[in-house]
């Protein structure tokens, strides 16, 4: 149940955060939050980081097949549920814009002594969160399995030198 209200929240947490500063900030609008954080509306046609601009109905198809993988991983009982989760209230987030506007809305700019990052909107960052996740628990997963083979070959080693 706690998944389930996570990723309504998180859903609509991005949705409102994108409706009210694109109604709130002009296009041609920078506004500083703090120094390095911005507020800056873009209109993404593409993939991320300006990929693919003018392929939005291409790009929703793979959106959908992914994100029904990701559905079936956030749906099984083993699976770590808060990964999944920000996975999916982002990605779905991102493809509702898509869908029904054309475009993903961003707004979200950091920018530090002439370096910017590329617009972006928090179900990118839940999705960003969601993969560092994914990577640590995979060099965790990677390390645990190393620990158990080292366990068991030295298990073996010792029953050999019994006899």
């Amino acid at each position: 149940m706690v998944k389930w209200i996570a990723f309504i929240a998180l859903f609509f947490v991005d949705l409102s955060t994108k409706h009210l500063a694109f109604e709130q900030i002009s296009i041609e609008e920078k506004l500083e939050v703090f120094p390095g954080l911005y507020f800056h509306l873009a209109k993404n046609y593409g993939l991320g980081f300006g990929l693919a601009q003018g392929w939005n109905q291409w790009i929703l198809i793979p959106n959908f097949l992914i994100l029904g993988f990701v559905l079936y991983q956030f749906l099984k009982k083993n699976e770590p549920k808060k990964v999944w989760t920000l996975i999916l209230a982002g990605g779905l987030a991102n493809c509702y814009d898509r869908f029904y506007l054309g475009y993903v809305r961003d707004f979200i700019l950091i920018s530090c002594k002439g370096l910017s990052w590329p617009v972006f909107n928090l179900a990118d960052t839940y999705i960003f969160i969601a993969f560092i996740f994914l990577l640590i628990g995979i060099k965790s997963e990677h390390s645990a399995d190393q620990k158990i083979k080292i366990h068991q070959e030295g298990e073996k080693s010792h029953e050999s030198n019994r006899y």
